[in-house]
């Protein structure tokens, strides 16, 4: 935990020279010790979740672990559990056979770009490690929940969603699987086929399973585009673009 006024550093010293009583110096910086160990809010997680960990009184919450900038918070991006299934071959094995931390994670926006990494997921009481007391970082699964919603710089109108991932990832929208892209691959591009139509004001219930098998390298990013765009094909430089964060809450 880092203390980044200056002010602590000239509270610390007078400590140090017997200036300031004890007392006074833990009754300030207690309350610092833990602002960054976030609790689940029941209230923001989506009820298919929060019915079944309703039995246990706090989850911490492991927030933007690819990304230097912690930005969650206020029931931005999506919220789920993490599995640990080592061997897992797809995303039902993961979620049914796998171990479920006590962890949860919260991305504030859906761009994992293509890229190794060994560090684990850093969370308020360490980096997260598996049952052999291992660092995190392979054949885990992520069960992401939250909704969707259009921003109102975006126009009404059909649009069409993308998945690019290492290795599975499946995306439904409003109860229905949209994009399937499981299985243990490297980078691979999937698209919806049909047009999705979305207006100011409506809120759609969003899912998204993403597993990670063998190290090291993980992609998750998903895309959106006017269905117009649609002659252009499936892929990167086809006019898509990250799915702005501004569209995802919990």
């Amino acid at each position: 935990m880092q203390i980044r006024s200056n002010k602590w550093t000239l509270l610390l010293k007078r400590i140090v020279r017997g200036r300031v009583p004890h007392f006074i110096f833990l009754a300030a910086i207690l309350p610092l010790a833990y602002q960054n160990c976030s609790k689940v809010n029941f209230a923001n997680v989506p009820s298919a979740m929060s019915e079944a960990v309703e039995n246990e009184p706090a989850i911490d919450i492991v927030c933007d672990p690819f990304t230097a900038a912690d930005r969650c918070g206020g029931g931005i991006g999506l919220i789920g559990y993490i599995y640990h299934h080592p061997g897992g071959k797809d995303l039902q094995s993961y979620i049914e056979k796998g171990t479920r931390l006590k962890s949860m994670i919260q991305l504030s926006s859906l761009d994992i770009a293509p890229r190794a990494w060994t560090a684990g997921f850093p969370g308020p009481n360490g980096v997260l490690m598996d049952e052999k007391n291992e660092i995190l970082n392979e054949y885990f699964a992520f069960d992401l929940r939250g909704n969707l919603t259009l921003p109102g710089f975006m126009p009404v109108g059909e649009y069409q969603f993308a998945i690019a991932s290492d290795d599975g990832a499946v995306l439904d929208f409003g109860g229905s699987t949209i994009i399937n892209n499981d299985g243990t691959h490297a980078v691979e591009w999937k698209c919806t086929e049909t047009p999705i139509t979305l207006i100011h004001g409506a809120s759609h219930p969003v899912r998204l399973r993403y597993f990670q098998g063998p190290r090291v390298e993980i992609a998750l990013q998903v895309f959106i585009r006017p269905w117009d765009q649609f002659y252009r094909g499936c892929g990167q430089n086809e006019g898509f673009e990250v799915l702005p964060r501004e569209m995802l809450s919990h």
